[in-house]
């Protein structure tokens, strides 16, 4: 079995191939969902409580299947992985395109169920799984492009859902993206994606011959039921479903935010997509970050630009200098929910059962995800304003901050071995 091939490593591909589900997939499911708050709500006469009540039935889906990704695709039946990707990936663009039927919250809900189930199957769990088996150096680099795809995907996709909910309407839309979804997604996963760097003769990214295929190599770490008597599990659970929650409800509610303090739709579109832009660039540089100064270091800084953030969005109406200021530190901020959450979990419980430890704490980012927006669209709905939702948001990203630093302080009660 040969250590490397000439040329790029197979690995790169694989990276590629994940940014491109987490820019078409991922990135269109959660990220671009604000644009449709005010034309959906605004035709059908639904609340934006309601509406945003769509992110909530999706996370609920989630976190079924992620309660369950280490049956699903740990152990042995990690050689499905690329099999069960495949029907996922046409049963989401299939599933996104029927939102363009829906007239009811009932109808549009029971799509986000679909669409969320699916999602779980292709996205944050199984592509952090691939990277994990692809790559034993630059790991962080690499979760770092892969999770910057849903970034991207705004930079790419939020000018061109606006000018078309302009031009033929949300339906329209919506089927116009289901299509557009498919056309980027199923290829790659058809033809690209490969679980195993050994399906290929080949060793991960920065490893050596003799790691490939051996178990005792991977198996280093604890198991879910070990974490589960270790105090640091419980304590990750609660930070991430406080960070999430914070992130997601600034990212769904910041369009509907900029445009109700007087900005036109166009701009806040822009604004909106220049959040995400700045949040790839943000997952880009935290992933290295995380390669060079460490975890903790990392997660530290992370969460200090995500308090500063969003406490400068809370004061946009007094100038769009605090807009701009917002979008570059919360960059960093929110990256810590997609490219550290993976990278902490490694950390803390080792590899030895990645598959189900990560697969509960997505189920923790799926919950923060769910209370999110439609915590922060109630508050608008009751108060007319985001700006208490956002000072909710600062006070759970500085609760989780006191938490994650008790729990890095904390020695694992299993020893990882």
């Amino acid at each position: 079995m040969s250590n490397e091939k000439k040329g790029i490593h197979y690995g790169w591909v694989i990276v590629a191939s994940c940014f491109v589900i987490m820019c078409f997939a991922l990135c269109l499911v959660m990220n671009c969902l604000g644009l449709f708050v005010k034309p959906v709500t605004e035709d059908l006469g639904m609340s934006r409580q309601a509406f945003s009540m769509n992110s909530t039935m999706t996370s609920i889906a989630m976190m079924a299947v992620s309660f369950f990704s280490g049956k699903i695709f740990g152990g042995a039946n990690q050689k499905n992985m690329k099999k069960i990707m495949m029907v996922a990936a046409v049963g989401i663009s299939v599933s996104y395109a029927l939102y363009s039927i829906a007239s009811t919250p009932a109808v549009f809900y029971g799509i986000s169920l679909l669409v969320g189930m699916f999602l779980a199957l292709i996205a944050q769990v199984p592509c952090s799984m691939l990277i994990n088996n692809w790559f034993s150096a630059k790991k962080g680099l690499a979760m770092g492009i892969v999770f910057m795809g849903s970034g991207v995907g705004g930079v790419i996709l939020n000018p061109i859902i606006s000018t078309l909910m302009g031009r033929v309407g949300w339906r329209m839309t919506y089927l116009i993206m289901g299509g557009v979804m498919f056309a980027a997604i199923v290829p790659c996963i058809f033809l690209l994606i490969r679980v195993n760097p050994e399906d290929m003769g080949l060793t991960p990214y920065g490893g050596s011959p003799a790691a490939v295929g051996e178990n005792e190599a991977e198996a280093t770490g604890m198991t879910l039921s070990e974490a589960k008597g270790d105090l640091r599990f419980w304590m990750l659970l609660l930070s991430v479903v406080m960070i999430t929650g914070a992130c997601v409800s600034v990212v769904q509610q910041l369009a509907s935010y900029i445009s109700d303090i007087g900005y036109s739709y166009e701009v806040s579109a822009l604004v909106s997509s220049a959040s995400l832009g700045l949040m790839a660039l943000g997952k880009l540089a935290v992933g290295s970050m995380y390669d060079k100064l460490g975890v903790k270091r990392s997660t530290v800084i992370c969460m200090l630009c995500g308090i500063f953030g969003i406490g400068l969005l809370s004061l946009a109406e007094s100038g769009v200098q605090f807009i701009g200021v917002f979008l570059v530190l919360f960059a960093v901020g929110c990256a810590i929910t997609t490219v550290a959450y993976p990278i902490i979990t490694t950390y803390l419980f080792g590899s030895r059962d990645y598959g189900s430890i990560y697969g509960i704490v997505n189920v923790a980012n799926s919950v923060g995800t769910a209370i999110g927006s439609p915590i922060a669209a109630a508050i608008f709905d009751s108060q007319g304003s985001y700006i208490p939702a956002w000072y909710l948001d600062v006070g759970l990203f500085c609760a989780a901050l006191v938490v994650l630093m008790v729990m890095f302080s904390k020695k694992p009660v299993t020893s990882a071995n």
